[in-house]
């Protein structure tokens, strides 16, 4: 028998029956919730034990593993589950993404990769703000979305809503020369969801996405950047998904180290900076060095090092206060004093 795991060592209430930690955990791959399996486990047994037939000890350890699990279970669903849709959440698509990355490494070849895909549906706000539609209607079609989605992946890959109408999808062991047919797969399916103008017409969505290999993964962990993996490729997704905003919406397309805007004119500026904004409202609106930063990042050599004044770029609580249109403004004042003054059209 291996050796007992010390996450369910003897209580104080009384010795609990030896059990590893793989024989309690075996179907969670997760450390996380298998931490959260222990614990709750001991919290069970320590409960129970005081009352129990000495001669029933084997049936309560079996009872209250199957009862932690369950539990522990429930709680990682309704934690990872969108309430509105039934896609991941935010929450769930990291996990996903983690699981997926576990997966490619223990039984991937050289040649899968997984793909985080980033995207929002085009011109939700007008939707929304219709009368003849409204909030029922945009709840709808994003339900609808989800379900076409879920229908066409299989278990290993998951579907997320973001918050709002931002979306990702996470797919496991793809052979990378699949990968842009898929996403365009993907896509056309999206496409096939009604927009509820009883015209016939289709929703449409513009994004990004981001392949990561093995040699990926390792590359990232040997620089000691393994907890960033997850935010480092959505975020590079997302980038590219803005980027295609501006660009060309209504596609879904590759992240590239060369995708650089152009941020000659004012106009464009205050097109960026609107659609990064916004995008970047939704999920962290206390962080504007992290728009900076991806920001000088497009323009300059990956090995350039940051100007100061982006590295400690933070929103004050006065910056919080702000409104949308200044945040915006302040974005393109940033710009303007990085690349100089571009005037604005007459």
């Amino acid at each position: 028998m291996s050796e007992p795991t010390r996450g369910v060592a003897p209580l104080e209430s009384g010795p609990i029956p030896e059990i590893t930690e793989g024989e309690l955990c075996e179907k969670e791959p997760n450390r996380e919730f298998r931490k959260k399996i222990i614990q709750r486990y001991k919290e069970l047994m320590d409960a129970a034990l005081p009352f129990a037939d000495p001669k029933k000890v084997n049936g309560l350890v079996a009872s209250m593993r199957e009862l932690a699990t369950a539990q522990i279970e429930s709680e990682k669903k309704r934690a990872h589950t969108d309430p509105l849709t039934g896609a991941l959440s935010r929450e769930g698509c990291a996990y996903k993404f983690e699981e997926a990355i576990d997966i490619l490494e223990t039984v991937g070849v050289d040649d899968e990769c997984v793909v985080i895909i980033e995207f929002d549906i085009d011109k939700f706000k007008a939707i929304n703000d219709d009368p003849n539609r409204g909030h029922d209607v945009a709840d709808t079609i994003m339900k609808d979305l989800v379900k076409e989605i879920q229908e066409r992946i299989r278990h290993s890959d998951g579907v997320a809503r973001k918050g709002g109408d931002e979306f990702s999808i996470v797919l496991s062991n793809v052979k990378q020369s699949r990968v842009a047919d898929l996403v365009l797969e993907l896509q056309n399916i999206i496409n096939t969801v009604d927009d509820h103008t009883h015209t016939g017409e289709t929703i449409a969505v513009t994004g990004g996405y981001r392949m990561i290999t093995k040699a990926d993964i390792a590359h990232m962990r040997q620089e000691g950047k393994t907890e960033q993996i997850y935010e480092e490729m959505s975020n590079q997704a997302d980038f590219a998904a803005v980027y295609q905003k501006i660009n060309g919406p209504g596609t879904i397309v590759a992240y590239a180290p060369d995708l650089k805007p152009d941020l000659s004119s004012w106009e464009n500026r205050m097109d960026w900076a609107t659609k990064i904004v916004d995008r970047e409202l939704k999920r962290r609106t206390g962080e504007l060095n992290g728009i900076l930063q991806r920001l000088y990042r497009s323009q300059h050599n990956e090995e350039d090092p940051l100007p100061e004044e982006l590295i400690d770029a933070e929103l004050s609580a006065d910056a919080l206060s702000k409104t949308r249109d200044e945040f915006i403004e302040a974005v393109v004042g940033l710009l303007n004093v990085q690349y100089g003054t571009a005037p604005k059209a007459k």
